[in-house]
């Protein structure tokens, strides 16, 4: 169940006239992606997502070994869609529970990452680069976008520092029995 960059590219290709795909789009003005393999090896990654370091998590027991989970706990950070968030479980194993919220209208959804099925871990990774990789396409194409995005990127990236700061203290506490 591994998340596969390339079967995605080809199914949002599919699913879109000739050449009209944001993964098109994107390859045409962004970043030739003939040589991309995996996420990692894409400029948004490299730049911006690989700033979010990551604790290590607790995921579900069945998909552990199935997914890049650190990759999708940077991708949900450097989200300007939704918000992430840790917290201890009751039993300190040095695992922290990742929790991931979205918010429309009045409507707001909390999951936590080791309650969702492969399924729908698959599509986090989709939806997650998906966004990255538009806002990359905005960004090229307007420089008034550009600079609203970098500005946004540079407060996620602050605000993602603020909270690892203190889930480090929180560990760190934790480790010593404090």
């Amino acid at each position: 169940m591994i998340f596969n960059l390339k079967s995605y590219f080809d199914e949002v290709k599919a699913g879109s006239p000739e050449g009209t795909s944001f993964v098109d789009v994107f390859n045409e003005k962004v970043q030739n992606l003939s040589k991309v393999k995996r996420i990692q090896d894409l400029n948004l990654y490299k730049n911006y997502v690989s700033k979010f370091p990551v604790w290590d998590i607790v995921v579900p027991v069945q998909l552990v070994n199935d997914f890049d989970w650190p990759l999708l706990v940077q991708l949900v950070c450097s989200s300007f869609s939704s918000s992430a968030s840790y917290s201890i479980p009751d039993t300190w194993e040095n695992k922290f529970y990742f929790h991931i919220t979205v918010a429309s209208g009045d409507l707001t959804v909390v999951k936590r990452l080791d309650e969702l099925w492969g399924n729908q871990i698959l599509t986090l990774f989709g939806i997650y680069l998906k966004e990255r990789m538009e806002l990359e396409i905005i960004a090229f194409e307007n420089e008034i976008e550009k600079k609203a995005i970098e500005e946004n990127k540079l407060e996620h990236i602050k605000k993602y520092n603020s909270i690892y700061r203190q889930m480090e203290t929180d560990r760190m506490l934790l480790d010593y029995g404090i």
